[in-house]
């Protein structure tokens, strides 16, 4: 799932599946076929542990846009490139 060259810091795209309702009423032989998107988060990793991982998609000064993926939702971790934050990870 995860290459194991990935460190904070690196620029990496995380392939995971997030979650989907839907207020309207629909037939249910539609809704069982129905599964989770897949959803592509590009940014810079900041850490990762069992539970989650946490990207940083923006950075201004010591504040940043942040996305936090619940580990049991990435399918797989991918580098861009090695880079540099301007924040110590």
């Amino acid at each position: 799932m995860t290459d194991e060259n990935i460190t904070p810091g690196d620029l990496v795209i995380v392939k995971w599946r997030d979650t989907e309702d839907d207020c309207r009423w629909e037939p249910i032989a539609l809704i069982e076929h129905l599964h989770p998107p897949l959803v592509k988060t590009v940014g810079w990793l900041l850490s990762q542990d069992d539970s989650c991982v946490r990207l940083l998609y923006s950075i201004a000064g010591d504040d940043a846009g942040r996305s936090i993926i619940p580990k049991a939702c990435v399918e797989s971790i991918e580098k861009v490139r090695d880079d540099e934050l301007d924040v110590d990870v």
